[in-house]
């Protein structure tokens, strides 16, 4: 058996291959919403669009709101898929990608019988019921403490409880991101509730985030995202994703 001796370059070359190839593992994002729901539908397709293009693999680990942000400031994954501006703050070792991948709504819906009209955040301050949003989600969780009393807030563990539970009468609210909301009662069981849309709380830009470790490959996903919503590639990903999920607004809005 031939025996290769490496001189000192050779080495060299051989350390720098092998560090290369444990750079280019995939690199993992904590998402919020599973690939079941339109929101994680559509963030997924961008991402791995995005990634692809900068010639790297990503993969998706699905955690609950809490849990991911935990997951990321510990380091013990890349990323993060959405959130909002404001979550930039939330810990010293995230970097945001700069570009954000789109704009969402949050709204509240209440039983059609029992219709609150609503606009912003703020016209909660006076209201008097329960509200219910799904645990963990940065921007419902900070901006309705805000405006409502512990008391008023019901904080649950995914969208569907929250509908059944407006349904049912057992809360008044529920808030949640809107597109989430409508794939969720475009399923036959959720069809028939008698629900309907109170209004447009607010409607922040969505940031995938990254770990600072990854400071300089988050300006160049950037740079991608940017390049894709100047090509029109993210909304033709929302188009696709609605029309699987059979959204239908004006069903709910009326």
């Amino acid at each position: 058996m031939a025996v290769v001796l490496l001189g000192t370059s050779g080495r060299r070359d051989v350390l720098a291959q092998t560090q290369g190839q444990a750079r280019e593992k995939p690199i993992t994002l904590a998402m919020i919403r599973p690939e079941t729901q339109l929101l994680g539908r559509w963030q997924r397709l961008i991402y791995r669009e995005a990634f692809s293009r900068l010639g790297r693999e990503v993969v998706f680990a699905d955690y609950p709101a809490a849990r991911a942000s935990l997951e990321l400031s510990s380091g013990a994954v890349d990323g993060e898929g959405g959130r909002p501006l404001s979550y930039e703050g939330s810990s010293p070792d995230i970097v945001r990608v700069r570009v954000p991948l789109f704009q969402v709504s949050y709204v509240a819906f209440s039983r059609r019988n029992a219709r609150v009209p609503l606009m912003g955040w703020d016209s909660l301050s006076d209201f008097k019921g329960v509200v219910a949003y799904k645990a963990g989600v940065y921007t419902t969780s900070t901006q309705l403490s805000r405006v409502l009393k512990p008391s008023q807030l019901l904080a649950l563990p995914d969208t569907d409880r929250g509908l059944r539970m407006v349904a049912l009468g057992r809360c008044d609210l529920y808030v949640d991101e809107e597109l989430s909301i409508l794939s969720t009662l475009a399923q036959p069981e959720f069809s028939q509730l008698a629900l309907v849309e109170a209004g447009v709380l607010g409607t922040p830009d969505v940031y995938g985030y990254l770990h600072k470790r990854h400071a300089e490959l988050a300006q160049k996903l950037g740079d991608v995202i940017a390049q894709m919503q100047k090509q029109g590639d993210i909304e033709r990903y929302r188009k696709a994703v609605e029309k699987e999920f059979a959204v239908d607004r004006a069903r709910w809005t009326e």
